[in-house]
């Protein structure tokens, strides 16, 4: 008897499979009802659709809030080259505690290897995965510290103005930290973004002011709003 074995021949495509995120942080304070949410985009950087899962782990930490969390959608087709947004949510039931508290942000691709007959061959396509867990706060409580400004300096340079400093914070909690500006109707003309300045830390700051502005304030892109009440005239 005659085994006949057939031959499979395997065709691995390798390709450059990447994304990027943003914001890189969450740092929402929970409103007065409890609840609170943040919409994120995940670019595609590869040349190929992809498709990416969505969840909340827990960081096994004390202050963990991960069954407090959902994710909508879950799982998100993302074309290559482009970008798509999803939405974190968190929902307090009375047993989150005051002050920063953490969860795992996980997303991961998703693949489904293909196979397809070509003549008397198989073909099989394989993919690798890719993914990332970030670690994310939120807030409980009441946060009304200001940041603090160190060696607060205003220049001129080739006709420009500039303002320089250091910015420390110890508020207590993360910031995605803007620095904006006000016109004389205390109107916001401008933010620059400077990345997400972490309970604890500092930062140099230096900004061309822009024409028609008077005055200086830190923007909390993570909340949509000015941060606390500092206003810094412009000299």
């Amino acid at each position: 008897m005659k085994l006949l074995i057939g031959l499979l021949t395997l065709s691995i495509t390798f390709s450059s499979y990447g994304m990027l995120l943003h914001p890189i942080g969450y740092d929402k304070v929970l409103d007065e009802d409890g609840t609170a949410y943040s919409e994120f985009y995940l670019k595609n950087t590869s040349k190929d659709m992809q498709r990416y899962k969505i969840e909340i782990k827990s960081t096994g930490k004390e202050n963990d809030i991960s069954k407090h969390m959902s994710v909508y959608p879950n799982l998100l087709k993302v074309d290559g080259l482009t970008e798509e947004t999803f939405k974190v949510y968190v929902e307090d039931d009375g047993t989150i505690h005051n002050g920063e508290n953490n969860f795992i942000l996980s997303i991961r691709s998703v693949s489904v290897p293909s196979v397809e007959d070509v003549k008397d061959k198989t073909k099989q396509n394989m993919t690798f995965q890719v993914g990332m867990n970030v670690e994310m706060s939120a807030y409980k409580g009441k946060f009304d510290k200001p940041l603090t400004i160190v060696n607060s300096n205003f220049e001129n340079i080739n006709q420009k103005k500039y303002w320089k400093s250091e910015i420390s914070n110890s508020t207590g909690r993360g910031i995605e930290l803007g620095i904006g500006f006000l016109d004389k109707a205390n109107t916001l003309i401008d933010v620059r973004t400077k990345g997400r300045l972490f309970n604890g830390s500092s930062t140099i700051i230096k900004e061309e002011i822009p024409k028609g502005a008077k005055y200086i304030v830190f923007y909390d892109y993570n909340n949509y709003k000015i941060f606390g009440d500092q206003k810094i005239k412009i000299k």
